[in-house]
């Protein structure tokens, strides 16, 4: 389901001068919200400059405007987002505190006094409070995967004139980032600031350290919306030919009558892949114009802008697919070290990592898996489990596991002659693997066997395949203690073979990674990554103490 975002800034409420009072009143108010009656309105921002000198009067009017606005458009206030202008910074509290001998006033918090209690008393039912942080609200919308950042820009703003300027708290801003990735990752964001970071007025300073901030972590593209330059405008900064990109986007003042009445409105998509934008500027009704905003077609400015590669849900092998540029070994070549002639599998080894961690897919417990098949004894009991179910069922984890073992079949095809291979999943996640990596070696055979103690769960003609016209099977494997249930599928079925079996993990103690496969001839174990792990219950199941006194979660697999 596609989104509406309506974007107004610049309210200054309380200017009363005869050449730059505000166009507000009630019949302009009737007016502004009859523009969407025929328009769902999900989202409101509000890029700031709510008030002209942060006056309590002048937010007791603000308020009320906003009211109506958000109770007749039936905008929950959870998804409006309201945020400081230059003019909301109280200039009269700080000249007080300045006569008293403070100093360094920009880092008083008292400049944000009466813009706080408006701030705090128009969320008061959410219980949203206004923080001066450099990300002072984060509201996601979990459905369409985007989030909507306020983003303080008057860090630096003081009654001195030299301080009229845009600034992000910059170790704030950073830090951040660098803790929202986690909480976030895959999320379309979308800033919203008063201050332009790209000066799309050529206004002097209007923003000072936006270029010296990292926010990469951002991830591109994503977009900026925001005021202050009393223009409605639209650019993008572009990094690359792969979408990277900043989306700037700026509205004009609502209500000032010194310059044309603007909003803008924005629609996202139903996969979010799209953002489009139209500008609105008001114009006073006359014979020939019966209505008061004019949809404008700005020449230079953005009218739509990519938020995210649209994902190809009718093709799940896409990233595969021989006319798709060979992406999986344009992948493997970037990440290649330089003068090495070998791809760092370090990086994508590090990304699976860095995933489990994100989603928090290592779980602790004590889990026993019925290795039997009859429900009546565990023999593998360990105290944690990965969920390779998720890291399979992502595509960008799964294209990540595809390269790497992809690579180190290519290590071992380099080392050894791999004459009528076969290569074999077990079990059912590294069946997914399995298959895909089939289509990177189609000289190979490929089959997929079940785990043993699933095995009741296969017709006779799963279980018997024939392995006879091959010499030499790459097995394919999940995660790795000390290879018993291997063993016992290599004893059963690939006798006076030549056995290369590549497992995702090993999680068993690195002093015995060795000895895996030690006994059988003709066998070698290979591990992608092993910096996990995971303790194993060494008693028997009668004797485990955790059992018997059901000390801690015992998952029955």
């Amino acid at each position: 389901m596609s989104i509406n975002i309506l974007h107004i800034s610049d309210l200054h409420f309380g200017t009363k001068k005869n050449e730059d009072k505000t166009r507000y009143s009630k019949n302009f108010v009737k007016e502004f919200i009859g523009e969407f009656s025929n328009t769902q309105i999900d989202y409101l921002i509000v890029s700031g400059d709510i008030s002209n000198e942060s006056k309590k009067m002048e937010y007791d009017e603000a308020s009320e405007f906003l009211n109506k606005v958000v109770t007749d458009l039936k905008i929950p206030k959870r998804k409006v987002l309201i945020c400081m202008g230059n003019h909301d910074i109280s200039w009269r509290i700080l000249e007080d505190i300045e006569d008293e001998g403070g100093t360094d006033l920009y880092k008083r918090k008292e400049k944000y006094t009466n813009f706080e209690k408006f701030y705090n008393d128009f969320y008061n039912e959410e219980g949203r409070r206004f923080k001066t942080d450099s990300i002072f609200v984060e509201i996601p919308d979990d459905s369409q995967q985007i989030l909507f950042l306020g983003v303080n820009t008057c860090y630096k703003e003081s009654n001195h004139k030299e301080d009229h300027y845009g600034c992000i708290d910059k170790s704030s801003f950073e830090t951040y980032l660098y803790n929202m990735n986690s909480k976030y990752k895959g999320y379309v964001k979308c800033l919203v600031m008063h201050h332009n970071p790209m000066d799309l007025a050529d206004e002097e300073h209007n923003f000072k350290n936006w270029r010296e901030i990292d926010h990469s972590g951002l991830g591109y593209p994503f977009v900026v919306f925001c005021g202050h330059i009393h223009s409605s405008d639209g650019e993008s900064q572009v990094f690359s030919d792969d979408d990277d990109a900043i989306h700037y986007i700026s509205v004009g003042s609502l209500l000032q009558s010194s310059t044309i009445g603007r909003y803008n409105l924005y629609t996202i998509n139903e996969d979010s892949t799209k953002l489009e934008i139209k500008y609105f500027n008001y114009e006073e009704r006359t014979a020939a114009n019966k209505h008061y905003w004019q949809p404008q077609d700005k020449t230079k400015a953005i009218k739509s802008v990519c938020l995210r590669k649209p994902v190809q849900k009718n093709n799940a092998w896409n990233d595969l697919a021989s006319d798709d540029s060979k992406r999986i070994e344009q992948n493997l070549d970037s990440q290649t070290k330089k003068g090495s002639g070998k791809p760092n599998i370090i990086k994508p080894a590090k990304s699976i990592l860095d995933e489990i961690k994100d989603n928090q897919l290592y779980y602790s417990g004590h889990f026993h898996w019925d290795t039997d098949g009859n429900g009546e004894n565990s023999k593998f009991r360990s105290h944690g489990y990965i969920d390779i179910n998720y890291l399979v069922s992502h595509i960008e984890s799964l294209e990540t596991i595809t390269q790497l073992f992809k690579e180190k079949i290519n290590e071992i095809q380099e080392k050894t002659k791999l004459d009528k291979t076969i290569m074999v999943s077990i079990g059912l996640e590294c069946s997914v693997i399995g298959a895909r990596l089939s289509v990177l070696f189609p000289e190979f055979g490929y089959s997929y066997i079940p785990r043993k103690h699933k095995a009741n769960d296969h017709i006779d003609i799963e279980n018997e395949i024939g392995f006879s016209d091959y010499n030499t099977v790459v097995l394919i494997k999940d995660i790795t203690f000390d290879a018993d249930e291997s063993i016992e599928i290599i004893e059963k079925r690939f006798k006076n073979k030549s056995i290369h079996l590549i497992s995702l993990f090993y999680c068993g103690k690195k002093d015995k990674k060795k000895e895996i496969l030690s006994g059988i001839e003709n066998a070698r174990f290979y591990s992608l990554i092993d910096d996990i792990e995971i303790p194993r219950c060494e008693v028997s199941e009668s004797d485990c103490p955790i059992i018997k006194n059901n000390l801690q979660t015992i998952y029955r697999c």
